[in-house]
């Protein structure tokens, strides 16, 4: 009996291919300029729309410290107190009567504050909304707004509705000026 062929010889296996490197692991997909150029496009543009807004909003925020110039400073009215700061926060401080309603103006030892942030001016009005309060009377978000009085040597301040009846006058003032408006 002779040698019977089993049919063609086998191809011998190719060698083990050697480990990807990180630089080649990434999916085909990003190989495609399809994808790549408008990616790429899509990344550039959020870039300079975020550096467009900063601008505006550096720009707006410069415009409103200085229309609220004749605003800043420190500001009272008999018991009261009122601090308004460059970039529009501010605090009242008031004697709360709340708990003790039948106490003198001065109130019963209880100190009231209203945080607030003012966000725009229109001639001699600030107008904003109100970011704390020690007493429910005064909500989060209620409006609040501030009108120079007296040629800017006072200021009427109203808070969620509210008015005191009688206006603020500048500490920064010195002698009779800071007293002259108002009297307090």
């Amino acid at each position: 009996m002779g040698d019977v062929s089993q049919g063609p010889a086998a191809a011998p296996e190719p060698p083990p291919r050697p480990p990807e490197t990180g630089a080649t692991l990434r999916p085909r997909w990003w190989r495609r300029k399809a994808v790549v150029i408008p990616a790429v496009l899509l990344i550039l543009a959020a870039i300079a729309a975020a550096i467009v807004l900063a601008v505006q909003h550096h720009e707006k925020s410069n415009h409103l410290e200085v229309a609220l110039t004749p605003f800043v400073g420190s500001w009272h009215a008999h018991e009261e107190s009122l601090e308004i700061q460059p970039n529009g926060h501010g605090r009242e401080m008031y004697p709360d009567r709340t708990t003790c309603p039948d106490a003198p103006m001065a109130g019963c030892g209880i100190t009231g504050t209203v945080d607030f942030v003012l966000t725009s001016v229109s001639g001699d009005t600030a107008s904003g909304a109100i970011t704390a309060a020690s007493n429910p009377k005064s909500p989060i978000g209620g409006a609040v707004s501030i009108k120079l009085v007296g040629g800017g040597q006072g200021l009427n301040l109203t808070v969620a509705g509210g008015d005191q009846g009688f206006p603020y006058c500048n500490s920064n003032d010195a002698g009779a000026a800071r007293n002259y408006y108002c009297g307090a």
